[in-house]
């Protein structure tokens, strides 16, 4: 498995783990798993994928600092998320 396969399957887990869980139990840990995965992308030259990952984060912190979940982290989540689903059917991973 090549190392783009890899990092889309971590965000995916993680991306699944946030919905199972639930937005209400998002954690500082969760972030820093998302800086990983934002750096992991920028080694392999994703600009994109890492800008979507660091606004993913900035309104993750938002959501942990307010203690209440804005709208604008399950945008900047979704749009993860529609991203993940993309690759995966183009055959991107």
């Amino acid at each position: 498995m090549n190392e783009l396969s890899q990092l889309m399957g971590r965000l995916q887990d993680w991306s699944e783990g946030i919905l199972l869980r639930g937005f209400n139990q998002l954690t500082p840990a969760d972030l820093e798993s998302l800086k990983v995965l934002s750096e992991d992308a920028a080694r392999l030259d994703m600009d994109f994928l890492c800008s979507l990952l660091d606004q993913t984060i900035t309104e993750g912190r938002v959501t942990l600092e307010q203690n209440q979940f804005p709208q604008s982290f399950m945008f900047h989540y979704s749009r993860l998320c529609e991203y993940i689903a993309m690759a995966q059917e183009t055959d991107y991973t």
